[in-house]
């Protein structure tokens, strides 16, 4: 599944506020992602967005201390992670080496926070993450996936019942 940019203009203001509580709520907690311009939470807030309103599933905007347990949708009882980056135009699926949990599915969503609008790159499996490049993009070695190398087909759990438009 791969798509245009989707606009999120008119989410941007309540996806901030939400993103900001999550960063009060953890602000004790270490993190090795810091930027700039906007806080983490909010990157991943959108790039949520994006695959809801292209699969019409709510985001999940609880306030969860403990964290998400690796992932942002549950369909099908499949566990949907979508990782958000800010690098839209070569975007990298990327996850630690090491996650705490493991999700069956990873979309990547690229994000242009200059025009406020995201787009769905397309998708891997775990194993397919798992076993793809490793690189160090400045902050440690990461798990890749080059945007060419993702899928942008259905992913077998977001049948026609699940999924909008």
């Amino acid at each position: 599944m791969k798509t245009d940019w989707i606009s999120l203009k008119e989410h941007w203001d309540h996806l901030y506020e939400v993103a900001m509580k999550r960063e009060n709520q953890k602000k004790n907690f270490p993190t090795p992602f810091k930027w700039k311009k906007f806080p983490p939470h909010f990157i991943g807030l959108c790039g949520e967005k994006v695959f809801s309103l292209v699969f019409g599933l709510p985001v999940n905007e609880k306030l969860i201390v403990t964290g998400d347990g690796g992932y942002d949708f549950l369909i099908d009882g499949k566990k949907i992670n979508v990782k958000t980056t800010i690098y839209y135009h070569d975007p990298h699926l990327k996850e630690m080496l090491k996650p705490k949990h493991w999700a069956d599915y990873y979309f990547l969503v690229a994000l242009d926070v200059d025009n406020k609008r995201g787009k769905l790159c397309g998708w891997a499996t775990q194993e397919e993450l798992y076993n793809g490049y490793r690189q160090d993009y400045g902050y440690g070695s990461r798990l890749v996936v080059f945007n060419n190398e993702l899928h942008t087909g259905n992913l077998p759990v977001l049948t026609e019942s699940n999924r909008i438009g």
